[in-house]
């Protein structure tokens, strides 16, 4: 029984030294490697859009500035939407501060001190801070950045019609 012991104390020791080295020797081989790590994903995201360019190029000169058009307008509301409903900048950091401001001025501070003190009057938290918007401060910080996601993949799109339309002008011969 004792040497079984003794074993599985070594064997935890062991594992927890390797486990304390291995990371940073990957950190190291890690670090050897990221320029072509860094190339070889340039060289892919190039691949990928002039697979998605060669697919666009064969539309004609006219649907693609329509859809230039209609990008450059989604984003837009988009970015109208954002601003209107969020304002221009509004982070969770900056939300929580609001929160607290509402909480310690509308006297709210000692129902949620006691609520996570004794984790009692559970609904009574959500009763009263319901109406202060403090569960919905979260959501609405991520629908902006949800929102935010869809006007980088129209941007991105909008990148690869303009792409798009350079290429069909340099084989045509054209200047813009």
């Amino acid at each position: 029984m004792r040497v079984a012991l003794d074993l599985l104390l070594v064997g935890t020791l062991l594992s927890g030294l390797t486990a304390l080295v291995i990371d940073p020797v990957m950190l190291l081989v890690r670090l050897r490697r990221w320029r072509a790590d860094a190339r070889d994903a340039a060289i892919r995201e190039l691949a990928n859009d002039q697979r998605h360019i060669a697919n666009l190029v064969v539309h004609e000169e006219e649907s693609l500035q329509f859809v230039k058009h209609w990008l450059t307008t989604r984003i837009g509301r988009i970015d109208t939407r954002v601003a209107q409903f969020f304002g221009k900048e509004t982070a969770l950091l900056s939300q929580l501060g609001l929160a607290y401001a509402i909480l310690k001025e509308g006297g709210w501070s000692f129902l949620v001190w006691q609520h996570f003190r004794t984790r009692t009057g559970r609904g009574k938290l959500c009763q009263h801070t319901d109406p202060l918007g403090l569960r919905t401060r979260p959501r609405t910080v991520f629908g902006r950045h949800l929102a935010s996601r869809d006007r980088e993949k129209n941007r991105y799109q909008l990148e690869l019609i303009d792409l798009a339309l350079k290429q069909k002008m340099a084989f045509t011969g054209r200047k813009e």
